[in-house]
């Protein structure tokens, strides 16, 4: 019976790994799309992240259940255990696959990362040019973006306190 899981979880594991190729691929496409503005290309990309990121969940919930079945918890130290139990003809395949889902995962969550700093960025900056439009100054803050002084009404108040 472990034969056959560990071949089928060596699959899942592929699957899944391919599934966060297309993902990236996406991510991609996001960034440019964030980067032009461009509203139409960021709700294609959008769609496609959300159809992968559930084709991704279904393969995840399948390796769930197969780890289940096999009695094993269903975290990095369960899986790493099951797979060192594994016969030494089987561990190389399954651990191999695991190893790229684990790398992907990483590459996946450093651009999950890149692309939320791109849009929070954009966030402010709209931000700032509403209130400029709006005709609210900003130069009532105690520390502009660098760090240092920035004109302020507050530092005479904090200076009288």
């Amino acid at each position: 019976m472990i034969v056959p899981a560990a071949d089928s979880f060596a699959d899942l594991a592929r699957q899944a790994s391919a599934v966060l190729g297309d993902l990236q691929a996406q991510l991609e496409v996001e960034l440019v799309a964030l980067q032009q503005h461009d509203l139409d290309a960021l709700r294609g990309s959008t769609e496609s992240k959300q159809q992968l990121l559930a084709r991704f969940s279904e393969l995840n919930r399948e390796r769930i259940d197969l780890l289940s079945r096999l009695g094993v918890e269903a975290n990095a130290g369960g899986v790493r255990g099951w797979l060192d139990s594994l016969p030494e003809a089987q561990r190389p395949s399954a651990d191999a696959a695991w190893q790229q889902l684990q790398q992907e995962l990483a590459v996946i969550s450093r651009l999950n990362l890149r692309n939320e700093q791109v849009i929070l960025r954009n966030s402010r900056n709209t931000d700032q040019l509403l209130n400029l439009l709006r005709g609210q100054n900003q130069t009532q803050t105690l520390y502009n973006a660098s760090g240092t002084k920035g004109p302020s009404a507050a530092q005479n108040r904090l200076g009288k306190a």
